[in-house]
């Protein structure tokens, strides 16, 4: 039985079957998605989402015939409307505004299409849709009449705003900072549209409330990007916004004034930002004009005036007052050029007992403003500077004919003398500096006491107070102060936010003696711990070392990231935090130069110093505060500089315990049977609690880190896993914040061997990328080393490159450490099953457990040929990814039945982010969606069928275009998956009958750069003796780096007989500035190594000529080594590495000294 459509019945008619079966099945999915959003647990299930999405794919194809055409489209506003107002942006936009879009107007399948157009156009379009009759007044301002649906026009103007700010959503969600500039430009493409649209609005007085909807919308991207420091930008739609507001005459009305307010407040600090202070002034002004002929207006048409009215009126001309007020201060100062005047300055606390007002900055604020709020808050506006930190300290700068320096120390003197209560008297020089009234105010709002007159400061604006303070080096300011506020907070202070307060203030406090640098009185109980920071932390400074200073401030972090309870972490002020964080970096940089691998002569200078607790204690809390503060993912190349120096103190200090005992570091436990040894030892472990609580109270730094061998291996590892998982998810959220768009294959394809012919940097790559792939790399190496020592438990773990390196056979018995996982064999197992699922990782653990272990030759020769094979068999594997990257032109495209798979960008631990590839159907149908299914590659004759949308975000319907994107996450590490995409027509019908073909099998792992992984198996295979594949990997490198001498314009040293020629041999100078470092190291340790093996092969020692046939051969070849030795030191010179320097000048020497001694005649060797 078929059932009727929609045009059988009424349109009155209740009894539709098809619109009452709609309802029940629109019911249902809305209802599990308002449980979801009630719950708590969100919209978004990750196990259930793809699911959902075809749900509404399934009810909008299967009813959609069945349905008169203008409910359907209404029935699709209010469904995006309602999955708006739940946050479910993705589902609005995709599944209703987008589909409503499609099918109201062909011109705009695309919302960013939209900002292409001219008004012009974009009328013409929208008179197609509409005929442009009235609609009645919205009647409210949240949007009007939601149920309204007889207007096209206005639904979509409502339908444009909203999809509009779904695509802001979407965006803030992959950048919330907006820190890419695709984004930015997206922002402003958005901006357009909204633009566009209020203008359409403002040709209708009806539409005002829509009018006054679009101006909130331009305010709120605005907004976030003068956040980021992008007002320029945004100066030409917030002027829109209040040309809106003028030019509609229903929003002229005094209900409006305090939204006309704020949008006049954002230009003028727009143009503020843009140092345009008179643009800004006069701005304001005019402003300050217009709202007070609206006054006038208001007092004339009514009879009587009521409080509310001059409330409203009176705030509007306090957020103005403090714009011009910013200006005005410092204009109303400047004295003719050629006027010199001696500058009188009174120290404080001789200013603050004068009777107020005091100079010009006073009289200003009193005449402007009503109340002490309204004047803080003008002290305020005009200290703060946009994106000025309170740790980056610079006095402010004027020039010789102007007072602008006499002017901030004014206004800090006027702020001080607020904060105490009083601006008409000052109290005696006893009474306390800040009025108790802050702690009763701490929850207001100082705009909205500034509005109502009041006086007093709340808390939170005190502390700004502080800090600005700092910022502009008063430090008069913050003795008068800090102390009392402090001290105030102590003792009557019961917020949530005044533990990050006092920690904050003492965090300022510690940092002031190295920003203060005239020096100021040492004060007490300013430190995190008043028992342990005395007079010796900053005075005293001869018998201080630089670790006694820095820790105090490593504390009071570590206090932020440990101590601090939670309800108090949103009033922290992070920037303040990262830039005292990277403070201690700096300072602790130089000392940890020398430290770059785990052996002795690396790590000796640290682990012999008497502080040396101190300064890893100091790494540690950096380390730590870098993951708590985010900054791990903005900078992954400093939190894992700082995890990997950590790391390899901590392993060296390992293998130094264990060459010294030699022996378990633990007796035995004591048997369970014996109650003597028991309760002995009880007593003993009682004691030693107490002591390591007192320990712990006075010095934290000593029982932070462990004194056995494998505790502290377990501590190393745990850093460095931490810090490679950290390195791994800010690399997927920067390609986030590229689009998707990854560099990654690409410069994998460029580090491999095999691509010598394409030497060029693709052009998305840069030097930071490449930086933190090898950084990613070098956590990985040094990883699995230390897993490969927890895994052996031996004593002889230390690993050199020298020829002189001894073997022990002598194993070290495991600690009997209780409830330790270092201990636990199971928990080692499971880390050494988990990083043998990657090739890569497989290989370098088994790299270094054939260094460890004491196996025989032919077994290290199996084992690192293994790890050759496993190399090579990836970098072909990445060389493929890399090539699939590629995107192919869409005018080239050939027509096909269905889509061909899909093209990967970016690819990592947790998931893969595609995008189809160009299609051209043969059926000469227009794509409108399409839908991604993937499955496991596991198995045999693997291939992706339409049930396939099990992984997240597969399944899912997205709109054709040149965004589309697919991100499929929670994938399984080290798993291989296949994909292929489906099209859609516009009534959701399959294109091509089918599924696309399956493409590649592309792994769950990030790209790693291969050429690095060739230096760490030269080094492995040279260590073992294997000289053949040190010798195989070392060339590979030494192709990379070094032009063809085909293709190479290297310079030729030669005799003038012609019997000997020295090549001067020339680093590709491109390559050597795109690598980093690190990979520059790897390729001259990778030369030393190679040479070594020459002269050992050679017999090319310096005790002796050559070996023992002619003397010309080994003459010649002792010049070749030393061809490379000049490279060397070239590159050593590079790095400014002196012990690579000197390393090199030795073994030129120990190859030219036979010929020296034996007077030999060489031309090359003068050469």
């Amino acid at each position: 039985m078929l059932v009727k459509t929609c045009n059988c019945y009424t349109e009155q008619s209740k009894i539709n079957p098809s619109v009452l079966a709609f309802e029940q099945e629109l019911e249902n999915i809305l209802l599990k998605f308002a449980k979801r959003n009630s719950s708590g647990d969100g919209y978004q299930v990750k196990d259930d989402i793809g699911k959902r999405k075809l749900d509404f794919s399934k009810l909008f194809k299967e009813f959609k015939p069945r349905l008169q055409h203008q409910y359907f489209v209404e029935k699709l506003m209010q469904i995006g409307s309602f999955l708006y107002s739940i946050k479910a942006f993705q589902l609005a936009k995709f599944q209703c505004f987008t589909r409503y879009l499609q099918e109201v107007s062909s011109d705009f399948t695309c919302i960013e299409s939209v900002a292409e157009n001219n008004f012009q156009t974009f009328q013409e379009s929208m008179m197609m849709i509409d005929d442009g009759g009235d609609v009645g007044d919205g009647g409210n301002d949240d949007g009007g009449n939601d149920d309204d649906g007889g207007d096209d026009g206005v639904m979509m103007i409502k339908v444009l705003y909203e999809d509009t700010m779904c695509s802001y959503e979407l965006l803030t969600v992959w950048d919330p900072k907006l820190q890419n500039t695709d984004s930015v430009h997206r922002c402003l493409k958005l901006l357009k549209i909204l633009m566009l649209t209020t203008q359409l609005a403002l040709h209708q007085e009806s539409f005002s409330w829509l009018v006054y909807n679009g101006t909130i919308h331009i305010y709120t991207i605005s907004r976030q990007l003068m956040v980021t420091g992008r007002s320029s930008m945004i100066l030409e739609y917030m002027l829109w916004a209040c040309m809106c507001m003028e030019g509609s005459i229903p929003l002229l009305t005094l209900k409006y004034i305090p939204w006309r307010s704020t949008l006049y407040a954002t230009v003028s600090l727009c143009y503020l930002d843009c140092k345009e202070s008179q643009h800004a002034e006069t701005f304001a002004r005019r402003a300050m004009k217009k709202i007070t002929e609206l006054a006038d207006i208001e007092e004339i048409s009514t009879s009587v005036s009521t409080p509310e009215t001059k409330a409203i009126f009176q705030a509007a001309k306090v957020k103005i007052n403090v714009l011009i007020y910013q200006r005005v201060v410092f204009e109303s100062r400047k004295r003719p050029k050629g006027l010199l005047r001696p500058k009188m300055r009174a120290p404080l606390r001789e200013a603050l007992h004068s009777n107020w007002p005091r100079n010009q900055t006073e009289r200003l604020l009193a005449d402007l403003f009503d109340g002490i709020a309204a004047q803080f808050l003008a002290i305020l506006q005009t200290l703060g500077v946009p994106h000025r930190r309170t740790l980056q300290c610079k006095a402010p700068t004027g020039s010789i004919d102007d007072i602008t320096l006499d002017i901030y120390p004014e206004l800090f003197v006027a702020g001080v003398d607020l904060i105490s209560g009083s601006n008409n008297g000052r109290l005696s020089h006893f009474d306390p500096e800040v009025h108790p009234s802050c702690i009763e105010l701490s929850s207001a709002s100082l705009l909205d006491l500034s509005e109502q007159g009041v006086d007093g400061i709340p808390l939170p604006f005190v502390v700004k107070f502080i800090k600005l303070a700092f910022s502009y080096e008063q430090w008069e300011v913050i003795e008068v102060i800090l102390q009392p506020f402090m001290a105030l907070l102590r003792t009557q202070a019961q917020v949530v936010q005044t533990p990050a307060y006092i920690m904050s203030l003492q965090l300022l406090a510690a940092m002031e003696p190295f920003f203060n640098t005239a020096g100021r009185k040492q004060k007490k109980g300013v430190t995190s711990n008043e028992n342990t920071v005395n007079e010796n932390s900053h005075g005293n400074k001869g018998n201080t070392s630089p670790a006694d200073e820095l820790l105090v401030v490593a504390n009071i972090l570590n206090g932020f990231s440990s101590e601090l309870p939670k309800s108090s972490l949103p009033y922290v002020d992070v920037d303040m935090i990262i830039d005292a964080t990277l403070f201690l970096w700096n300072r602790c940089k130089p000392y940890f130069q020398r430290v770059v691998s785990c052996n002795q002569e690396s790590c000796r200078h640290v682990l012999n110093d008497k502080d040396c607790d101190k300064w890893l204690f100091i790494l540690l809390t950096i380390d730590n505060v870098l993951h708590w503060s985010g900054l791990s993912d903005v900078d992954p190349v400093v939190a894992a500089e700082v995890a990997l120096k950590l790391a390899l103190v901590l392993e060296c200090r390992a293998s130094f315990i264990a060459r010294a005992n030699n022996a378990p570091a633990l007796p035995k436990m004591p048997q369970v049977n014996e109650a003597v040894n028991f309760e002995q030892a009880k007593t003993e472990e009682n004691a030693e609690a107490k002591t390591e609580e007192v320990q712990t109270e006075s010095e934290p730094y000593k029982v932070v880190f462990p004194n056995t061998f494998l505790d502290l291996l377990y501590m190393a590892f745990n850093i460095l896993e931490s810090s490679v998982e950290r390195v791994s998810e800010a690399r997927e959220k920067m390609a986030k914040l590229s689009g998707g768009e990854s560099v990654d294959n690409n410069k994998t394809s460029q580090n491999s061997p095999e691509a010598q012919e394409g030497r060029d940097k693709p052009q998305n790559c840069s030097k930071n990328d490449i930086d933190i792939q090898i950084i990613h790399l070098e956590l990985l190496f040094n990883l699995t080393r230390v897993l490969a020592k927890l895994k052996s438990g031996r004593s002889d773990s230390e690993m050199t490159l020298g020829l002189d390196k001894t073997k022990s056979s002598s194993t070290m018995s495991r600690f009997q450490v209780e409830s330790s996982k270092s201990q636990d064999t199971s928990w080692t197992a499971d880390m050494v099953k988990r990083y043998n699922k990657l090739p890569l990782t497989r290989a370098l653990l088994l790299m270094h457990i054939t260094q460890i272990q004491d196996t025989a030759s032919e077994t290290a020769q199996q084992n690192l040929q293994e790890c050759y094979d496993i190399i090579k068999k990836s970098q072909t594997q990445e060389k493929v990814l890399a090539s699939r990257c590629k995107t192919h032109n869409s005018e080239n495209a050939e027509a096909m039945a269905v889509p061909p798979p899909p093209i990967l960008i970016f690819r990592s631990s947790s998931g893969l982010t595609l995008k189809p590839a160009p299609f051209k159907p043969l059926c000469q149908k227009k794509v409108y969606w399409y839908r991604l299914f993937g499955c496991s590659a596991s198995g045999s004759n693997v291939k992706v069928r339409l049930n396939d949308s099990d992984l997240v975000g597969t399944g899912i319907e997205v709109p054709a275009g040149p965004n589309c994107r697919f991100y499929v996450t929670n994938l399984g590490e080290g798993e291989r998956y296949v994909f292929a995409v489906a099209a859609y027509d516009k009534n959701g019908d399959l294109i091509g009958g089918g599924v696309g073909p399956t493409g590649q099998a592309c792994p769950a792992s990030h790209p790693m750069p291969m050429i690095m992984t060739w230096a760490y198996l030269t080094q492995a295979a040279y260590s073992c003796g294997v000289y053949d594949i040190a010798r195989t990997s070392a060339q590979v490198l030494w192709n990379y780096f070094i032009p063809d001498e085909n293709t190479s314009s290297d310079k030729h040293l030669s005799l003038p007989d012609g019997q000997l020629t020295l090549n001067v041999h020339r680093c590709d100078e491109k390559k050597l500035t795109e690598s980093n470092q690190s990979l520059v190291r790897q390729f001259v340790q990778s030369v030393f190594i190679s040479v070594d093996i020459a002269v050992q092969d050679g017999k090319l020692y310096c005790d002796s000529l050559c070996d023992y046939g002619a003397l010309l051969p080994g003459q010649i070849l002792r010049m070749r080594q030393c061809e490379k030795m000049l490279l060397v030191l070239q590159m050593s010179l590079w790095l400014n590495d002196n012990s690579m320097v000197l390393q090199c000048l030795t073994r030129c020497y120990g190859l030219i000294a036979p010929l020296l001694q034996l007077k030999i005649p060489s031309k090359p060797v003068l050469q």
